[in-house]
């Protein structure tokens, strides 16, 4: 058995994909992360499983999506009790032990040109529910403060008109589907319309995509809602 390689996760807050030079922005001084993708693989082609960040990094590192223990704010974090994987990719690079169930799902054979696609649709979601008044991210105040860096959504978000409820997407390469709790869904055509400015939900043309979108979406949910610790109680280990 080969000896297993040590990895490096970078994690910067706030970079977007056109932040860096390689990928087309030439006002970008990028000269580190132009020369690891040079050397490696860059893929201009991702999502995040929620538009938050703290959320976000909680679902890659543990592999659950964001609904599975409720990190759907930047004041819920993981915990001790709550499994650290990072990535399946950096499970199976390092030949680490499987110790929960996850939804993560390994680059390697796609590396290796075994696969020439990852995922058929990606999912993400987002916000909070009428009366979920701990979910709002105000900064530990009643009412956010306007000299705050994140003082537009926080005052959104304080707000009682629901700007930020619960909402889902469901996205593949041609379609867009967005069903959200308190507002108007939402459906998006690339081919027609690659920037998402024309919302096509109530169009008869697209009823039986949109149909399937949702069948989709509900499948999604059944498979990942929750999961069951590896590790069984205790007491189960008692013979009666």
């Amino acid at each position: 058995m080969g000896k297993r390689p040590n990895i490096i996760i970078i994690n910067p807050d706030q970079m977007r994909a056109d932040s860096m030079r390689h990928l087309g922005n030439n006002a970008a001084v990028t000269p580190s992360l132009d020369q690891l993708a040079k050397e490696g693989v860059s893929f201009s082609k991702a999502f995040c499983q929620n538009p938050v960040c703290t959320p976000s990094r909680c679902s890659f590192m543990s592999g659950w999506y964001p609904h599975v223990a409720g990190h759907r704010t930047m004041n819920h974090m993981m915990h001790s009790n709550e499994p650290v994987l990072f990535y399946a990719t950096v499970e199976e690079i390092a030949r680490l032990p499987k110790s929960h169930t996850h939804f993560g799902k390994s680059l390697v054979p796609f590396l290796n040109n075994k696969e020439e696609k990852i995922r058929d649709e990606v999912f993400c979601e987002g916000g909070f529910r009428k009366g979920e008044n701990h979910c709002k991210e105000t900064g530990g105040q009643e009412k956010p403060l306007p000299t705050g860096l994140y003082y537009p959504r926080q005052f959104l978000q304080a707000s009682d008109e629901m700007f930020n409820g619960k909402a889902v997407m469901i996205r593949t390469k041609e379609y867009k589907y967005i069903r959200r709790l308190y507002e108007e869904d939402e459906f998006y055509d690339f081919k027609k319309d690659s920037i998402e400015v024309k919302n096509e939900i109530d169009n008869p043309e697209y009823k039986e995509l949109i149909m399937e979108m949702k069948e989709r979406l509900l499948t999604h949910y059944q498979d990942t809602c929750d999961v069951v610790p590896f590790k069984k109680d205790r007491r189960m280990d008692l013979h009666l």
